[in-house]
């Protein structure tokens, strides 16, 4: 399971604030990687079922 951290919580670059996490999807997808993403502040059990939203 592959969890970015700290992802949309600054505003520093130069590119929208969901391209990282749309480029880094791709990149799992493509190797058969589990992602999750949670909400800011939200709380993830590890090995606990996550469905996901848009």
């Amino acid at each position: 399971m592959m969890m970015p951290v700290y992802n949309g919580t600054f505003d520093l670059a130069r590119h929208a604030w969901y391209e990282p996490l749309a480029r880094l999807s791709e990149l799992a997808w493509g190797a058969s990687i589990s992602f999750a993403v949670p909400k800011i502040g939200e709380r993830m059990v590890v090995g606990e079922a996550r469905f996901f939203e848009h």
